[in-house]
């Protein structure tokens, strides 16, 4: 009665077809649907667990039910809902939308294919019908009449963080410039001019800016790259990795900073510094004799390791070593975690580029824009039709920005909508 029920299905694949599947995952699913004995009627049943097995689907009954008399749906965020201090969502899940899995001329024609036209015709003109249900998710976030939705994200924002909290000069610079950051470090790996790099140069350099800057290993480097379908050799893996640390040795520098600030606190209990000073560190004792870490940010808010501790732990490439381990809240229970020099940048930055937005949200509020939702590195208002140049609404993301964050440079990229989606 759905396609959910795996191991029905499991059943009657095999006593009907004699088809063991292992399991009905996604991958899995596309692997035996590529097989050309395959029967028509195991075919079309794998076709519909593909197609129709989107939990992102389900969202439209929520949406409905959640919808209030003001056309709005409300308390779908909670603040501070995680470590670092970004927003998460409830119930509903804004922040986590599916990804568009179909081509469409615009999300106003895709809303209205839905509306208007048959299953059938849905089926023919974008393959399937769930996954353009599920691709227009985004769209039934629709501006009010008369008003538009202005969206916008920070361009690279973590990886501009990194290079600025390690005062990393060649990262810095080719932003200030203007110039191309994937393309810079692209033309270092394959050693030829910043000019001659073509876009699948490119994309390797962009998956190193965005991928290297918090200690992941070569392997790790691979995997990523993996999950977008591209498959590098080890050599390429390991070169990428190398090149960026030894192009950018500020960062290392910086996860060595956080890691060696943090262990001097929790041995000593004094107030330590890291990243030229803009990160610290100090350990409290509690009343019930339990120890905390504290890391203080360049804006002065803190990010909180509670019952921190000092443990030898296996790392993932298999060594043992001292690290700082803490307790964390996962699915409403506390588990031991530890991190270490790469992890603590990542939070730093984390929540760095989080109180970056939660400035530039102020900024657009002072100017008049609503705001009605933050998801990550976006941020999306709404505003009379007309109300401002969308220049002006990127900009104003961007600057002005608090002292702490003075030589940051930031750059957002936007759209004015009548139908959210996908920026």
């Amino acid at each position: 009665t759905t396609v959910n029920q795996t191991q029905r299905m499991k059943k009657w694949l095999l006593d009907k077809f004699d088809l063991d599947m292992p399991n009905f995952q996604a991958d899995t699913v596309q692997t035996y649907l590529g097989n050309d004995d395959l029967h028509e009627d195991a075919k079309s049943l794998l076709e519909m667990r593909a197609n129709g097995g989107k939990s992102s689907t389900a969202k439209y009954e929520r949406l409905l039910d959640m919808a209030s008399v003001d056309g709005f749906i409300h308390f779908v965020f909670l603040y501070h809902g995680t470590t670092t201090g970004r927003v998460s969502g409830r119930d509903w899940q804004p922040t986590n939308l599916a990804k568009p899995s179909v081509e469409y001329e615009s999300m106003d024609k895709l809303v209205d294919d839905l509306v208007e036209l048959s299953n059938e015709e849905i089926n023919d003109k974008y393959g399937s019908f769930m996954k353009a249900a599920s691709s227009a998710m985004r769209g039934h976030i629709k501006a009010p009449k008369g008003m538009e939705l202005f969206g916008a994200d920070y361009a690279a924002i973590e990886a501009r963080v990194v290079f600025w909290l390690a005062n990393c000069f060649r990262g810095l610079k080719t932003y200030h410039d203007g110039k191309d950051n994937y393309i810079d470090i692209a033309s270092v790996i394959y050693n030829v001019p910043y000019e001659t790099i073509d876009d699948t140069q490119r994309w390797l350099g962009k998956q190193a800016i965005l991928g290297c800057g918090y200690g992941i290993g070569w392997k790790g480097f691979q995997n990523a790259c993996a999950n977008y379908k591209v498959f590098l050799p080890d050599e390429t893996c390991q070169l990428a990795v190398d090149t960026y640390r030894e192009t950018y040795y500020e960062v290392p520098d910086l996860w060595n900073s956080l890691d060696n600030a943090a262990m001097m606190a929790m041995r000593t209990g004094k107030q330590t510094y890291a990243a030229n000073g803009r990160i610290s560190f100090k350990l409290l004792k509690m009343k019930n004799g339990q120890l905390f870490l504290f890391m203080k940010l360049p804006s002065e808010r803190l990010i909180c390791y509670p019952q921190a501790s000092i443990e030898v732990v296996k790392t993932p490439w298999g060594a043992k070593k001292k690290a700082i381990t803490f307790r964390k809240l996962i699915n409403n229970q506390w588990r031991k975690e530890s991190t270490y020099g790469g992890k603590l940048v990542e939070n730093a930055c984390q929540a760095i580029a989080r109180d970056i937005m939660y400035a530039g949200m102020k900024n657009v509020s002072k100017a008049g824009f609503q705001t009605i939702m933050q998801v990550y590195d976006e941020l999306i208002s709404i505003a009379p039709e007309g109300f401002m140049d969308l220049k002006e609404y990127e900009r104003l993301l961007c600057e002005p920005m608090p002292e702490w964050a003075k030589g940051l440079p930031l750059e957002a990229e936007g759209k004015i909508m009548n139908r959210y989606q996908k920026l």
